[in-house]
């Protein structure tokens, strides 16, 4: 069973970051799906690395479309794109390093990264890049 799933809440009205959240729902969910099925085989070191990279990559079109429109709340959302990035990392590293990873622990990360950051702080922006005609 997905841990999260996608609905229509989550569409911000820009297709590219809508497309790039969908595919972080979908990489959320085999995570998590990972994480419950006790890994052995180094799936979950994968899945996480997908995902580290897959984040760098969105966070990196974010920031390309926030300094362009010139966002005020800019220095924020790079913060927490560090927090998040940092946390994945942290991940993966345990992983590596063998520490036991909790599913809950991971579900809980995963679901504020995807919650929290989707339906609050990039809500906020992609609404002001609405009034502003761009999408």
């Amino acid at each position: 069973m997905p841990c999260i799933e996608w609905n229509d809440s989550f569409s911000l009205g820009n297709n590219e970051i809508d497309e790039e959240h969908l595919c972080l729902v979908k990489m959320v969910n085999k995570i998590y799906d990972c994480c419950l099925t006790d890994d052995q085989d180094g799936t979950l070191d994968v899945l996480l690395g997908g995902l580290l990279n897959h984040l760098q990559a969105h966070f990196s079109t974010e920031l390309e479309l926030m300094t362009k429109y010139d966002y005020s709340g800019l220095s924020d959302h790079i913060k927490d794109h560090e927090v998040y990035i940092n946390q994945v990392a942290k991940f993966q590293q345990d992983f590596v390093e063998g520490k036991c990873l909790m599913a809950g622990e991971m579900a809980k990360f995963l679901d504020d990264l995807l919650i929290d950051h989707i339906l609050v702080s990039d809500r906020d922006f992609y609404t002001l890049l609405a009034t502003k005609g761009v999408s």
